[in-house]
């Protein structure tokens, strides 16, 4: 049995250099504890490990851990269902409805019929300058912080992708 280690970097608006404070490796199995540890502290992360080795897995069970948290909405966003030659317009689009089914369920899930869908439309979400406007006026609706765990990052089309992660780091 091979052990791959898994790598949680965070963001860095400074270029491919990572220092070592930002970043460590871990043999093994990583755990939930330090995952949450992470969120409570506002941290982004990203875990990076090879193909069948427990990511989503693990994502799935911090996702459990965070229903129970009244601060909280986790959400579970992959793009592997997402086409790569999408342009901005298509990718914001499909983005804000996965994104607002995401919020609806999890609102049922913990029963909380004030915010059960938020007053939003997907037409205004069309470019990574709607998408923060989105992501304001779902922080204004919504009483939880949004905890987004996003699957399958690669199959975020090329021509959209540089937008897309200045927007994740300007939130």
């Amino acid at each position: 049995m091979k052990i791959f280690p898994v790598v949680i970097l965070y963001f860095s608006i400074t270029g491919r250099t990572l220092h070592k404070e930002g970043y460590y490796a871990l043999r093994g199995k990583l755990e939930v504890g330090k995952i949450l540890d992470k969120i409570e502290k506002g941290r982004y992360f990203v875990i990076y490990a090879a193909r069948q080795t427990g990511k989503t897995s693990l994502i799935q069970e911090v996702i459990e851990k965070l229903k129970d948290d009244d601060r909280y909405l986790a959400l579970y966003l992959t793009f592997q269902d997402f086409g790569r030659k999408m342009n901005d317009e298509e990718f914001y689009q499909q983005l804000a409805r996965i994104l607002l089914r995401e919020i609806s369920v999890a609102l049922q899930e913990k029963g909380d019929r004030e915010n059960h869908r938020p007053e939003v439309e997907i037409g205004e979400c069309y470019s990574e300058w709607s998408f923060t406007e989105l992501l304001e006026t779902l922080h204004e609706q919504i009483t939880y912080h949004l905890c987004l765990f996003i699957d399958e990052f690669e199959d975020i089309p090329q021509d959209v992708l540089d937008g897309f992660l200045r927007t994740l780091r300007g939130i």
